[in-house]
């Protein structure tokens, strides 16, 4: 146990000095799960009541000495654990209800067969090849009207309606075991959302389900960020041969996009592969530091985006010598002569394997 006099800081608080009063007069040492039953005594914090439960009564007695201020902190955290517990409750029915929408949206989609729904290709009317092609692929079955009339219904736009639709389907008909740890708060609908990204696309059903399985065992108090690295590793341990050809498939969709945003900005993306991004960013910010003056009031970030447009608009014009990007990977000896092992790129789970003919 942890001895809550050993606990107060260096500059102490109006409540910790009347503690350390209190504890300084008791002749024996006192331990944290002490004092939480010793300030479950009856007082009002703003005007509410607050009881002890009988365990609280029984290792209080008739003690009187427990100070004011105690007993106001004692107070301060009941009512904030009550708070809490009643957001927790919350949470846990959002994770319920997303279950439960989930498997009504993959009914609705099962309601609306394209074969009988939609016209025959060739027809006039009929969707366009290349609208038929972005659409997600566990759509393919599912009428083009779907995904419009679940835009309507719940007030979301187009691609946002999609892919609810698309996620809905993919957790009921691929992963199951998801949905059922939803339904129970295991985990959260942004837990579900990111297995659905990382887990769908794994071509061998059974090597899917072995992966889901051992992830829900470890994903109870984890964030979605946590579960995710875990989830691609899994992934590429299970699958590397798959990962490599989503690998290629992905460098084919590399793109540059500008996104309107406030205040006459705007956000310029490029897709490329993390490798390829870690390198461009570490040369930018040895850029950004070389091109540093005294006086110069721009930050580490705002020295960077200029540098970028300097180095994309006058190419050869800026006077900043070259840089060597530095990147740190993470790989066992095997995985670099081509196995299948995972490694890392700056923290990064990838697939470092080569193709193989």
């Amino acid at each position: 146990m942890i001895d809550l006099a050993t606990k107060l800081s260096e500059r102490p608080s109006a409540f910790e000095n009347a503690l350390r009063r209190w504890l300084d007069e008791r002749p024996f040492r006192c331990t944290i799960d002490f004092v939480r039953a010793h300030l479950g005594r009856g007082f009002l914090v703003d005007g509410v009541p607050h009881r002890p439960d009988g365990a609280a009564m029984a290792v209080l007695g008739a003690d009187e000495s427990v100070p004011a201020e105690v007993a106001s902190f004692a107070g301060l955290l009941e009512r904030g654990a009550v708070h809490l517990a009643a957001a927790k409750a919350v949470h846990l029915r959002q994770c319920q209800d997303a279950a439960v929408q989930a498997r009504a949206l993959a009914a609705f989609a099962a309601a609306r067969p394209a074969a009988v729904l939609d016209r025959p290709d060739g027809e006039v009317g009929a969707a366009a090849a290349a609208s038929r092609a972005v659409r997600p692929g566990v759509l393919t079955k599912v009428s083009e009207w779907a995904v419009d009339e679940v835009m309507v219904a719940l007030g979301l736009s187009s691609p946002a309606a999609a892919r609810l639709l698309a996620e809905s389907v993919t957790l009921v008909e691929q992963l199951p075991a998801t949905l059922d740890a939803l339904q129970v708060g295991t985990i959260s609908w942004a837990h579900a959302r990111m297995l659905v990204e990382v887990l769908a696309p794994m071509s061998d059903p059974a090597k899917r389900a072995e992966v889901e399985e051992r992830l829900l065992a470890r994903a109870a108090g984890r964030t979605v960020a946590q579960l995710r690295v875990t989830a691609r590793r899994a992934v590429l341990r299970a699958d590397a041969a798959a990962a490599t050809r989503r690998l290629a498939a992905a460098i084919r969709d590399r793109q540059v996009r500008v996104f309107p945003g406030k205040d006459g900005m705007a956000s310029w993306v490029a897709t490329m592969t993390a490798p390829v991004a870690l390198a461009c960013r570490d040369a930018l910010r040895q850029y950004a530091e070389a091109c540093a003056a005294p006086g110069d009031e721009r930050t580490l970030d705002q020295r960077m985006v200029d540098c970028l447009a300097d180095l994309i608009l006058r190419p050869g014009e800026t006077g900043l010598p070259p840089v060597q990007a530095r990147l740190t990977v993470v790989a066992s000896v095997d995985t670099l002569r081509g196995g299948d092992e995972p490694g890392e790129v700056e923290s990064l789970s990838t697939s470092l394997c080569k193709t193989r003919s």
